[in-house]
């Protein structure tokens, strides 16, 4: 299992580093979802159960701020966000492996704020109070 998650790893640094490359979103957010994909398996190779279901996670947040920014929904990316970092403490508490478990989950945390402050960014400011405003009402 050793040798096969090292070469998931080698395939998914690679996807990842051709991602950076890509002109289009679509191209970008295909090179990155298989790059998940293949990061989550390498952990999953390893028994890295808390890094796997993390990663399996920031895939499926990828997809969503995609199809959210594609619809102009992008003002819903922040309760996408929370919702996440909700899912990924519950995934961590669950999956508890000590103290090394919080690693992902801090970094997780860390990813998500700043996806959601760079989509407030580039969609101005007040996308991010409309954003705010509407997540109030929706908890």
């Amino acid at each position: 299992m050793y040798i096969l998650s090292q070469v998931l790893v080698g395939f998914a640094d690679v996807l990842y580093i051709g991602s950076m490359l890509q002109k289009k979103k679509i191209s970008l957010v295909l090179f990155l979802l298989v790059s998940d994909i293949l990061f989550a398996c390498h952990y999953l190779c390893l028994g890295a159960l808390t890094g796997s279901i993390i990663i399996f996670l920031d895939a499926i947040f990828l997809l969503i701020t995609y199809f959210l920014e594609k619809v102009k929904k992008e003002k819903y990316v922040l309760f996408a966000a929370i919702l996440t970092i909700i899912i990924t403490i519950i995934s961590t508490i669950l999956t508890w492996n000590g103290l090394i478990s919080l690693l992902p989950m801090f970094s997780m945390i860390i990813y998500l704020v700043g996806t959601w402050w760079w989509v407030s960014f580039t969609t101005g400011w007040e996308a991010l109070v409309t954003s705010a405003c509407a997540e109030a009402r929706l908890i």
